[in-house]
């Protein structure tokens, strides 16, 4: 379960660390933004996350873990995805807006999830053991982000493609949430 928790972390935390780094730098050169609303991406991502860390305990004990991951990976997706395919068009800020919000929904609730999740593993480690394993390879997925979504945008040419790459990355975790037990037995 160790390894299943710190893969969904890494992912997590990659697409978390991706657009903390890089929305500002696509509202300016993919979507020509003016100055004034070169920073809305991430301001909307941002508040959404905050929504989401508030409200994602209230919603893992009402529908359980497994189930919190799936939506929140499904969510994710979505609004990456929105965001990779919005239209050179007046309202693409719009666009962008509504799928980094949605993407910072899905994206809220993973890491305090996966990281309470691997501190309940039944006759597993330690709480804290797993809690510091799942946490490094956490961390090594937003250390690796940035980097390497500039090296896609650079290589294929924009950020869009880029975050559609990050996109399917993100529907990793989808699969993953198969590995997580229902909760009637963590």
């Amino acid at each position: 379960l160790i390894a299943f928790y710190s893969m969904v972390g890494f992912l997590a935390a990659f697409g978390e660390s991706s657009i903390v780094t890089w929305s500002i730098v696509y509202f300016d050169r993919e979507m020509d933004a003016s100055s004034v609303l070169k920073s809305l991406g991430f301001t909307c991502f941002m508040v959404s996350m905050a929504l989401g860390r508030f409200s994602c305990d209230f919603l893992r004990n009402k529908f359980g873990r497994r189930w919190m991951v799936r939506v929140a990976g499904v969510l994710a997706i979505g609004g990456l995805s929105l965001v990779a395919m919005s239209p050179d068009l007046p309202s693409s800020i719009f666009f962008g807006c509504l799928g980094f919000s949605i993407t910072g929904m899905g994206l809220s609730s993973l890491i305090p999830t996966i990281l309470s999740s691997a501190g309940h593993i039944p006759g597993g480690a330690h709480a804290g053991t797993s809690i510091a394993i799942v946490s490094m390879f956490t961390n090594c997925g937003a250390i690796v982000s940035s980097p390497l979504v500039g090296y896609l945008s650079d290589g294929l040419g924009s950020m869009r493609q880029a975050f559609f790459c990050d996109a399917v990355l993100l529907g990793l975790i989808c699969l993953l949430s198969w590995g997580i037990p229902e909760e009637s037995s963590v």
